[in-house]
């Protein structure tokens, strides 16, 4: 080679360098803008978490993550909720949920990071897996305002293998980015907790002007989940359906029940009354900007699966599927409930009356599927009713 030719064989590799430098950091990068999208997206805490876990097992090579959390009602710090991914049989029998919370917290206290390897590691750990021996652990804390609120930490398995410093400093960013998203995700938790636990206290209240309907809202939820459930709706569909079911009879507490609630029939005039529920009902939901999708639920469940049905005369499919689901557990629910002018049926004689009915006023294809969890379920129903009897809020989780 003369000089020149090697002076620039010397400058395309140091510019080829360069290049790959930057594209790893551009990579790193919008691998950091879209971890940050995907966690500012959702409010949903298991999302955010699986987010930070996968985004570290595919930036790092790790083999496995956990992260640990603080406890909100605690007031000592300490971690003691764990999420381990992938979730493998041994990652929790086999030691991985019992590290020693007190030794990472020591050791976290006025640092970015640490790295250790396998055999220096096992002081963090009341448990090591027996199947696997660990080559690497790094820990980075979780800090909101200063304050350590979590832990992300990665494992190798890979025999002699360690983290890198620059891998470190990623992981620590990924953690600055994943600390704000986690405390956003918990706040939305507790603000749909309170939330519930308002709209519980409004159906209490409701349920208290009327002995007879005392528990009804818990127990047509129950119904109408057993259903959803075996339908196999999405999530978001069967929690839909449990924010109707606790409030699909809200539009009575406008209504004089006592009218209602008198032996023998009622007069038409009283029917016309107690049908305005589901306009009440649907006007006081509107004002609530969160439950807006659960409108048309409670508005028309009502409705006659032959359009014979109030308050719009909607038929069949016309009619949104979680109406359909909660004219059936309402119809079952008052049916197998004491009334003022009659006795509970029997379950056996108010599935015969839902089958009789379907067709007419239910979905024939819901009211097979219901009436089948029921006859398969049946000691269990019976054992839940007795418990939903009479129930006073806050109710048992779902």
């Amino acid at each position: 080679f003369k000089l020149d030719e090697l002076i620039q064989v010397i400058r395309r590799a140091m510019n080829q360098q360069r290049l790959e430098r930057e594209n790893i950091r551009l990579k790193e990068v919008m691998n950091l803008y879209e971890l940050s999208e995907a966690v500012n997206q959702s409010l949903n805490l298991e999302n955010v978490l699986r987010v930070i876990a996968d985004t570290a097992i595919k930036e790092l090579g790790a083999d496995q993550v956990s992260i640990l959390l603080e406890q909100p009602e605690e007031f000592e710090t300490r971690l003691t909720e764990q999420f381990v991914y992938p979730d493998t049989d041994d990652s929790i029998q086999d030691g991985f949920g019992s590290i020693d919370q007190d030794q990472l917290l020591k050791r976290l206290e006025n640092k970015p990071y640490f790295i250790v390897p396998g055999a220096q590691a096992r002081k963090f750990f009341k448990k090591l897996p027996e199947r696997r021996s660990l080559a690497c652990l790094l820990s980075v804390p979780l800090r909101i305002k200063e304050q350590i609120v979590g832990t992300v930490n990665v494992y190798s398995y890979r025999q002699n293998y360690r983290f890198s410093e620059g891998q470190a400093k990623l992981l620590v960013i990924l953690a600055d980015r994943a600390a704000q998203a986690i405390e956003n995700a918990r706040l939305y938790q507790n603000l749909r907790r309170t939330f519930r636990e308002t709209i519980e206290g409004l159906v209490s209240a409701l349920e208290a002007k009327d002995k007879y309907t005392s528990g009804h809202s818990r127990r047509v939820t129950e119904y109408a989940l057993l259903l959803a459930r075996a339908l196999k709706l999405k999530p978001e569909e069967q929690e839909k359906i449990e924010w109707a079911g606790l409030l699909h009879d809200i539009g009575k507490i406008g209504i004089r029940l006592e009218s209602l609630n008198k032996p023998g029939k009622i007069t038409k005039q009283e029917h016309e009354m107690f049908k305005d529920h589901t306009t009440m009902g649907k006007q006081i939901i509107e004002q609530i900007h969160f439950l807006s999708e659960i409108v048309p639920l409670v508005y028309h469940h009502h409705e006659n699966y032959d359009g014979t049905g109030y308050p719009a005369g909607l038929k069949a499919d016309h009619i949104p599927l979680g109406a359909r689901i909660l004219a059936i557990a309402d119809a079952y629910d008052a049916m197998t409930s004491d009334r003022p002018y009659r006795k509970a049926l029997e379950q056996k004689d108010a599935i015969k009356e839902l089958r009789r009915c379907a067709g007419m006023q239910f979905d024939p294809q819901l009211v097979e599927v219901f009436c089948r969890e029921l006859e398969l379920n049946q000691k269990e129903v019976v054992q839940k009713k007795k418990e939903w009897d009479g129930i006073s809020y806050p109710p048992p989780e779902f």
